[in-house]
């Protein structure tokens, strides 16, 4: 367009990132705890049933294709394990959202894959007005008051505040930036944020035994556990650690409002439940299957446009004829007269022969969309052409070639499937506590028990006692 000419995309990078997630949907594997002794098989057959339903009610494998896609595309996708208690305020729902790009940044100087040294994680989210009301009514008064409060002082539109894309990596600037405040939709950026705290722990350590006691500040039995280790040197030491735990906030950036605090999650507070899926990385910079394949599409699509442009400008039939040659001379200028007639047979008009495109520019296009296979490593053979007669020997090695290639990709995604599984599995936990009955459907439409118990209460032979099966 800058040299002006029309734009005529080609799109040769779709078939290589449809290949890619059409690999990856037609081969999911289940999501299914693994047990670490022949003691927890039964725990873990009943945690696997739970998540396999929990995970088709959320409908989590198609979740997981679409972070998948994006990550191929853009290069990073979050996902969010939480739990919902708006369906289920008892129990609640544990499930796995997908967070839109550039709405999840997180310490820049973190290096390890799943976040766990990561100093805080930040969740910027644009929220209508009436449902913040709704979710925390307690400062139901004071939101409508900041939203009041800043209509009146920016009553044109909304106000945006830089954010991160990961169109082409990480930390990349954003054309779609969030808004602090929408005045005309009613709606408010709210920050969650979730941040790393220390706490000093105390260890009893039994030199004999190697018992090992733990007490927290304010613990009543801290005090004795000090003077034993005072008074008995010799059989007891007490040690202090330091123990790192995972905190949560929500407030709304404009006004500092403060919704919530503390970690939702009672048995996961040493992870963030943001996942990160990564396709490629190299060093700080985050890239996808997208990001070495646009220079190529460029060139290819400005090539073919200067073809276009090339045909329409002289691949037009012209003619040589003198003056007055024609009684009709609008047969030169009108398709639809279908005949000329001459006022001198011997001078006829002559048909000049447009110029042929030089072959050098049809190879270099077609070398150009073989370029843009070649970098992404998909090869003809895995996209399904049929560019030569080979045996099939050699395609099936050519095709292992290219998924050898696209490895990295696929394990990283893996990767994040696992982190997912962990948090996803303690979110079952969490909301399977309390004694519940389960209906499986996929054990009954096999004809199979359909029903499930869970922390099943078990009275005890003897008096007073009620064990809990799991």
């Amino acid at each position: 367009e800058d040299d002006g000419l029309h734009g005529w995309p080609l799109h040769q990078i779709r078939p290589v990132v449809a290949i890619l997630t059409g690999y990856e949907r037609s081969a999911r594997l289940e999501m299914r705890p693994i047990p670490v002794g022949a003691e927890d098989l039964d725990d873990v057959t009943t945690l696997g049933r739970i998540m396999k339903k929990e995970g088709e009610d959320r409908e989590l494998d198609y979740v997981h294709s679409e972070m998948f896609k994006e990550a191929a595309i853009c290069g990073l996708s979050v996902a969010y394990v939480g739990v919902d208690y708006t369906e289920d305020p008892v129990y609640g729902q544990p499930f796995v959202l997908k967070v839109k790009p550039g709405e999840v940044c997180w310490d820049p100087d973190a290096v390890e894959y799943g976040l766990r040294d990561a100093r805080d994680v930040f969740w910027f989210k644009v929220v209508p007005l009436d449902e913040l009301k709704a979710g925390y009514p307690e400062h139901a008064e004071a939101l409508e008051e900041a939203a009041s409060m800043l209509s009146s002082i920016y009553p044109e539109g909304p106000i945006y505040v830089p954010s991160t894309d990961p169109a082409d990596a990480y930390r990349s600037p954003s054309d779609d930036a969030i808004p602090l405040f929408d005045p005309v939709r009613k709606e408010l950026m709210v920050l969650e944020g979730w941040y790393r705290v220390w706490d000093t722990v105390w260890l009893l350590v039994n030199k004999q035994t190697q018992e090992v006691d733990q007490f927290e500040e304010g613990d009543p039995g801290l005090p004795m556990a000090r003077a034993a280790a005072r008074e008995l040197p010799g059989t007891y030491k007490i040690v202090s650690r330091r123990r790192k735990r995972i905190e949560m906030t929500v407030m709304v950036p404009a006004t500092f409002l403060e919704l919530e605090r503390g970690n939702p999650f009672d048995n996961d507070d040493e992870d963030y439940p943001m996942v990160p899926c990564v396709a490629y990385r190299e060093g700080n910079e985050i890239q996808g299957v997208v990001r070495n394949l646009k220079d190529p599409q460029r060139e290819v699509n400005k090539r073919r446009s200067a073809m276009v442009q090339n045909v329409s400008e002289h691949g037009r039939i012209r003619w040589f004829a003198h003056h007055g040659a024609l009684e009709n001379p609008e047969f030169f200028t009108d398709p639809t007269i279908p005949v000329g007639h001459l006022r001198n047979p011997d001078k006829k008009p002559e048909q000049v022969v447009p110029p042929a495109m030089p072959q050098w520019v049809v190879d270099m296009d077609g070398r150009a969309k073989m370029e843009i296979r070649e970098i992404s490593t998909v090869n003809a053979d895995l996209l399904g052409y049929r560019d030569r007669d080979d045996s099939g020997i050699a395609i099936a090695r050519r095709q292992q070639q290219g998924q050898i290639a696209t490895t990295e990709l696929f394990d990283n995604y893996r990767r994040s499937r696992r982190l997912i599984g962990r948090r996803f599995a303690r979110r079952c936990q969490q909301t399977y506590s309390a004694e519940r009955v389960v209906r499986l459907a996929e054990q009954a439409a096999a004809g199979q028990s359909a029903w499930l118990k869970v922390n099943e209460r078990i009275a005890d032979p003897q008096p007073g006692r009620v064990s809990i099966q799991r």
